[in-house]
């Protein structure tokens, strides 16, 4: 039996005898789960930003995503007047908090 999830692909040969020993499939694996759409730069579009389940939010800088804050990453807001100002969520919806006025040099 295989099982996927947002940590990883496992397998187990022995489902059913109720002790399964379960193996992990993810030595090249790279993978996340986001938690709501990406942000884009208005002025740079290969510039997004997007929170993650369990991986903080994740900065998207062509070519390549890099780690940017922790925790549980959400909806991340660029601000459209200036970019360089974001906005991250991180928590649960209704008890976390947004870090208001980060700078796009402490998020990359």
């Amino acid at each position: 039996m295989y099982l996927g999830n947002d940590g990883g692909v496992y397998r187990t040969a022995n489902f059913t005898s109720g002790n399964a020993v379960w193996g992990q499939l993810n030595n090249s694996l790279s993978l996340t789960q986001f938690s709501r759409g990406p942000a884009l730069n208005p002025g740079d579009i290969d510039i997004a930003l997007a929170g993650t389940q369990d991986n903080g939010t994740l900065r998207y800088g062509n070519p390549l995503w890099n780690w940017s804050t922790c925790g549980d990453g959400g909806a991340v807001v660029i601000d459209p007047l200036v970019p360089g100002n974001i906005h991250p969520h991180t928590g649960p919806l209704k008890t976390g908090h947004f870090y208001l006025g980060l700078t796009a040099d402490k998020v990359s």
